[in-house]
């Protein structure tokens, strides 16, 4: 993503992300807060518009409501108030990802986009491709220590005003390369809240871009590409242990089970991994 537009690179990363909340099916006066982000998918010969997230924060609730952001009649993301779209269970299929050890699930846009459309209303999505995914050249030098950008809604907190998300920076924890634990996930060092589910990371080089022979290039506009997906992250129990646990989406939390402010994230190739699921269900409905 090159910075030329309030479409692309720093400007646009914003515009990429919609706050999810979403009813407890046990405990009815619950809201969950999480983060989907808008991604266009090609399934087969079509190019589907999906909101993506984890597994946790769209699956088994009684209710899910999206605040989506409106465009002026240049197609620009106007700074104003949001417009909630509630999606009753089965009214839309929430397709999740094969492995059951990969949190990552996704929802279809266009009936939400179209539901407000057809009210009146001009609903605005950017939509993150796999052209955003980062090329074997950045992830062969994705060194743990390189700057990361992690787009949400930490404690369901957002500027209501303007339907804006907040956008925090931290550094990749352990090399992007190597399997967390064997599984293909990296860590980030990133202070990570309930709410923050489902927020995509990017990996961010500013001024310099290094190559894996050791050498440089200055650029001009800040470079920016997708490399994964929030789902957990470790906490402190009271005992002092260190255990992985998904990112809450509510906030009611044991005071004594503290967050350590790292963060585990699915590599971003995975969302890929969703167009089978995508394409057989297609094939099922016709």
């Amino acid at each position: 993503m090159a910075d030329d537009g309030q479409r692309t690179g720093l400007r646009g990363l914003p515009f990429t992300v919609i706050r999810i909340r979403a009813g407890d099916p046990i405990r009815p006066n619950i809201t969950h807060s999480g983060t989907g982000f808008f991604y266009q998918l090609d399934v087969g010969p079509h190019q589907i518009a999906l909101i993506i997230s984890n597994k946790h924060v769209l699956t088994g609730k009684t209710w899910i409501e999206f605040d989506v952001g409106a465009m002026d009649d240049e197609r620009n993301r106007i700074f104003g108030p949001s417009t909630a779209v509630r999606v009753e269970p089965g009214q839309l299929p929430i397709f999740e990802h094969p492995d059951p050890s990969v949190d990552l699930a996704a929802i279809p846009l266009n009936p939400i986009t179209d539901s407000l459309a057809a009210a009146g209303k001009k609903p605005y999505a950017l939509l993150l491709t796999r052209e955003n995914l980062a090329p074997e050249s950045i992830q062969a030098v994705l060194h743990a220590a390189t700057s990361v950008l992690m787009v949400g809604f930490p404690n369901g907190i957002m500027d209501e005003a303007n339907n804006l998300p907040v956008v925090r920076r931290g550094t990749l924890a352990t090399p992007y390369g190597a399997n967390y634990r064997g599984r293909t996930d990296f860590v980030i060092d990133i202070a990570a809240f309930g709410g923050s589910s489902g927020s995509p990371i990017f990996a961010l080089f500013e001024h310099i871009l290094p190559d894996s022979g050791g050498n440089i290039s200055f650029m001009t506009r800040p470079l920016i590409h997708l490399i994964g997906v929030l789902h957990s992250g470790p906490m402190m129990t009271a005992e002092g242990l260190i255990v992985p646990a998904p990112v809450p989406t509510s906030f009611l939390m044991a005071q004594t089970n503290v967050m350590i402010h790292l963060g585990y994230c699915a590599k971003a190739f995975r969302i890929e991994e969703l167009a089978p699921v995508i394409e057989a269900y297609g094939k099922a409905s016709s």
